[in-house]
């Protein structure tokens, strides 16, 4: 269970939070944020429910049982080359043409600097 430490840390450290921004979000101390990741404390199952919600994760990837983790900028990129490479996407059952591909393109971008934006806001 010592693992579920340093999955904390890595969670609580790519959202750009402190210690103590974690726990106000928590509800508990900045020690006891300190002692899940060292290991040297267990969250009990609703402090797991709300570290998921807190990191937008499942019970299962906090836990260490899933491995499927994506940063959305590696999703953005792969959907991004998909939609440039593939010329057979289709848009209302008819193959989207280059101009559509391109907007399509555009508000991907958009929606990822919007979500970016926000999240640098916190």
């Amino acid at each position: 269970m010592k693992d579920i430490g340093v999955r904390i840390r890595k969670l609580r450290t790519a959202a750009r939070l402190t210690q103590t921004e974690l726990a106000q979000r928590l509800g508990v101390s900045p020690s006891a944020v300190g002692m899940y990741e060292r290991g040297c404390r267990h969250p009990d199952s609703c402090m797991i429910v709300k570290l998921c919600e807190v990191f937008k994760v499942s019970a299962d990837c906090l836990l260490g049982m899933s491995t499927h983790t994506y940063e959305a900028v590696d999703v953005i990129r792969e959907m991004s080359e998909r939609i440039r490479r593939d010329k057979g996407i289709l848009l209302n059952g008819v193959p989207m043409s280059e101009q559509d591909r391109e907007k399509l393109l555009d508000a991907i971008e958009l929606a990822a600097e919007i979500m970016m934006s926000k999240r640098k806001a916190r």
